[in-house]
């Protein structure tokens, strides 16, 4: 009788797709987000397992694994590259499909009427994105009301839960010492 191998055999399907304008790619009739990733017009290739995608590069490289629609599981949305998405094009943020995707709290946060307050709003929630939840981030603007300054949710945020110095970009500030601390910029 023969032994099984030691290494288990996972089928899978190979295909092709392009990165749309937005930086997506359809699969399965659902969008799979590659904002940042992959540039639009690229070709990557797909394996499609029974139960995930996992999109690779021209040269194999891993891009992203997502789970498949029907297992119930879902996917990681990268909210601070699709908010840097936005900040392009502000405008197109009430016609974007992941607006949907976002608590109706921060919908109306980013869907304000006038642009120069949406572009600041959407700068803020770019970084926040970066430190904090989306739940976390939803939290405080409801406590605090949509018409607060983008300083002080950030201030709250920051109190609430904990510090903003994992941030990598920022400005140099010099505390007491020689050593350099980095902090956010100011919104």
């Amino acid at each position: 009788m023969l032994t099984l191998p030691e290494q288990g055999f996972e089928a899978f399907r190979l295909g092709t797709a392009v990165v749309n304008k937005y930086g997506e790619i359809r699969m399965d009739e659902m969008t799979v987000p590659l904002l940042g990733m992959s540039t639009p017009g690229s070709e990557v290739l797909i394996q499609t397992f029974w139960d995930r995608l996992v999109i690779l590069n021209g040269q194999h490289q891993l891009i992203r694994e997502v789970p498949r629609p029907y297992t119930g599981r879902s996917m990681d949305i990268p909210w601070s590259l699709i908010c840097t998405g936005w900040l392009k094009k502000p405008r197109s943020v009430t016609h974007s499909q992941f607006l949907r995707m976002l608590p109706e709290i921060l919908q109306e946060y980013v869907t304000v009427k006038d642009l120069t307050e949406r572009k600041g709003r959407l700068q803020a929630l770019a970084h926040w994105c970066d430190i904090y939840t989306i739940e976390q981030i939803q939290e405080i603007i409801a406590l605090l009301g949509q018409n607060t300054p983008v300083t002080r949710i950030t201030a709250v945020l920051g109190v609430k839960y904990g510090s903003r110095d994992s941030c990598h970009v920022g400005r140099d500030v010099v505390p007491s010492g020689n050593s350099r601390r980095k902090f956010p910029p100011t919104l």
